[in-house]
Formats: C-alpha cells, sequence, structure tokens
C-alpha cells in the first residue's frame, strides 16, 4: 500500500506534468520541421535535365493544356477573316511592290528636303523657318503612328494605308503648289499625317 501511495504521489507530481509537456513539445517541433523539410525539398530549383518528382502530377497536367491550346490569328477590323487577306502568286508580287514604293516614298520625303532648303529660302525669302520644313513633316508622322494602329483594328489594316496614301499625296500636291513658307510647310504637316499610317502600316 504504502509502494503504490508512493507512486501515486510520483504520477502527480508537477515534475512529471512539465516533462510530458515538453516530450509534447519536442514531438510537434519535430513534426513541424519535418513538414518544412518536406516542402523546401518540393520547391528546390530544377536544373537542366532533372525532374521533380514532387509536383510530376501537376507539371504533366500543365503540360497537356499547355499542348492543347492554340492559337489563331486576329481578323480585321473591317468584318473580314484573316484567312481572307491572304494572297498569291501574282497579287502577292504586286502587294509587296506597292507596299514597298510607298513606303520608299515616304521615307525619302524625310531626307529628300535636305537638299533644298537654301533654294527654298532663297524664293520665299524665309531662312527663319526653314527648320520647319522638316520638324513640320516628322511631328505627326511620329505623334499619330501609334494610333493608327488602333485606326486599323477599327476600319482595317487595307483601308487605313489607302487613307494614308491619299492624304500623303494631298499634302505633296499642296507642297508642290505652294506660294509662300506658310503654305509650303502646311503642305509638310499633310504629308506628314499621311505618312504616319504609311510608315505604321506597312
Amino acid at each position: 500500500m504504502s509502494s503504490r501511495k508512493a507512486t501515486d504521489g510520483i504520477e502527480d507530481s508537477p515534475m512529471l506534468t512539465i516533462a510530458s509537456n515538453n516530450d509534447e513539445m519536442e514531438k510537434s517541433d519535430a513534426a513541424a520541421s519535418t513538414r518544412l523539410n518536406n516542402q523546401d525539398s518540393s520547391n528546390t530549383l530544377i536544373g537542366p535535365g532533372q525532374t521533380n518528382t514532387a509536383n510530376a502530377g501537376n507539371d504533366d497536367g500543365i503540360l497537356k493544356t499547355k499542348k492543347t491550346e492554340k492559337y489563331y490569328e486576329s481578323n480585321a477590323g473591317d468584318g473580314s477573316k484573316a484567312t481572307d487577306q491572304y494572297v498569291e502568286g501574282l497579287g502577292l508580287v504586286f502587294t509587296l511592290f506597292s507596299c514597298f514604293a510607298s513606303l520608299f516614298i515616304v521615307a525619302l520625303d524625310q531626307t529628300i528636303i535636305s537638299t533644298i532648303l537654301t533654294k527654298v529660302g532663297n524664293k520665299f525669302d524665309a531662312f527663319s523657318q526653314i527648320g520647319w520644313l522638316t520638324s513640320g513633316f516628322l511631328l505627326p508622322m511620329a505623334c499619330l503612328a501609334p494610333s493608327y494602329g488602333k485606326i486599323s483594328i477599327a476600319f482595317g489594316r487595307k483601308n487605313t494605308i489607302l487613307v494614308g496614301i491619299v492624304i500623303f499625296e494631298i499634302g505633296s500636291l499642296i507642297a508642290a503648289l505652294a506660294q509662300n513658307m506658310n503654305m509650303l510647310i502646311g503642305g509638310r504637316v499633310i504629308q506628314g499625317v499621311g505618312g504616319g499610317a504609311v510608315q505604321a502600316m506597312v
């Protein structure tokens, strides 16, 4: 009886309670560290030629999803489909030649003006405005070229470049018939508005 009472007293002592609590805390810390190690091993960087077996099932699902995705060319904004715009044979040759010719004329108009600056200044007696012959062409072309991308989505690429060529030719006609420097600068500005469409679309 005495020994049983003694052991009952030992089991109920606070020292044993603290020791058991410490054991439980150590076990929970060990389990938490094990979970962290498993997460670290699954999130480690995988080098070339290596495979991550922990996420193999998820990777297979992602790869299958990527393989089944298909990308289609966007349709034009004028209601026609992208496949309707395909050109073959002689039509393709003429289309490319027209694009290259229009872009060449616009690019030539940017630099050819430098060869006649002195003659224009002498004819109109306006050397103070000579710089606007170049700036008046480049500024609208640079400012409006990004906007022509949105316009082409709404009205179609073909229609946009055709309108740009018409505007450019109107500006060229005004510049050719100019009677003073202001009229010539105005023609150059109109050329830049149309040239921005040509440069952006081609």
